[in-house]
C-alpha cells in the first residue's frame, strides 16, 4: 500500500544498505523520510533497487537506535552515555596506549563495503596516517574470498575487470553457481534487460 503522507521535500541521497551505491530520491515529511525512490540517473542502478534500499529505511529513526556515544572501560563493566569528544578522545588515548605497549602494529582497521569510497578512503588514511601501519582490511576478503580467488586463477585479478553497464554490450551472457536476480537485483535487472534485447543466455 502507497504511504499516504504527502513529501514535502525530496533529497538525492546513496543507499546505506550495501556497496552498490544505488542513487535514490529520499522524500520527506517534516523531516521524517517517508518513501524511497530509485533515482533514474542513478549511474550504480538507473532506477532500480533491491526491496532492503526501496523498502527498509525505517531503521534510521528506530527508537532502539543508539544516537550517543556509549563508552566502557572493561568489558565488565555498563555501558555509559558520553559526548562525542569525551568518546573520541578515550578512543585516541587507547589507541596510543596499545601502541606504546604492543607496538605501531597491533591496531588495524576493518572498513564496511556499506561505506561510500569516500569513507573507506578516509579509514585507510587514519590508519596510514595516523597509526603508522598498513593494517587496513575489507568485509569482503571473508564474503568474496571464492570469487577473488577464482578471478585471480583465470583472469589474473581478483577484482572486477567490468562494470555493471558492460552486460548491455553482452551479446552471451554465461552464470556459473549463481542467481543473479535473486543475490543481485540491481545487476540481476541489467542481466533481463540484455536478455530482453535478445542477448542469449544461459545456466549452469
Amino acid at each position: 500500500m502507497a504511504n499516504p503522507i504527502k513529501p514535502d521535500r525530496s533529497v538525492i541521497t546513496t543507499c546505506a544498505y550495501c556497496g552498490v551505491g544505488c542513487s535514490f530520491k529520499a522524500e520527506t515529511y517534516q523531516g521524517k523520510i517517508v518513501r524511497m525512490i530509485p533515482w533514474k540517473e542513478g549511474k550504480a542502478n538507473h532506477g532500480h533497487s533491491c526491496v532492503k534500499g526501496r523498502f527498509a529505511y525505517d531503521y534510521y529513526n528506530h527508537p532502539d537506535r543508539i544516537r550517543t556515544p556509549l563508552i566502557r572501560k572493561s568489558i565488565d563493566d555498563p555501558w555509559k552515555e558520553a559526548s562525542w569528544d569525551e568518546a573520541i578522545n578515550y578512543a585516541a588515548s587507547e589507541f596510543k596506549r596499545i601502541q606504546d605497549k604492543h607496538g605501531k602494529k597491533s591496531i588495524g582497521g576493518v572498513s564496511s563495503s556499506r561505506c561510500t569510497n569516500e569513507e573507506i578512503f578516509l579509514v585507510q588514511k587514519l590508519v596510514r596516517a595516523v597509526m603508522g601501519n598498513n593494517n587496513i582490511d575489507n568485509c569482503a576478503r571473508i564474503c568474496h574470498s571464492p570469487t577473488q580467488f577464482g578471478m585471480s586463477a583465470t583472469v589474473g585479478w581478483g577484482a572486477a575487470s567490468q562494470h555493471f553497464d558492460s552486460i548491455l554490450q553482452a551479446n552471451v551472457i554465461m552464470v556459473v553457481g549463481a542467481n543473479p536476480t535473486e543475490g543481485h537485483p540491481v545487476f540481476g535487472s541489467l542481466m533481463k534487460r540484455r536478455i530482453r534485447e535478445r542477448c542469449k543466455a544461459d545456466r549452469h
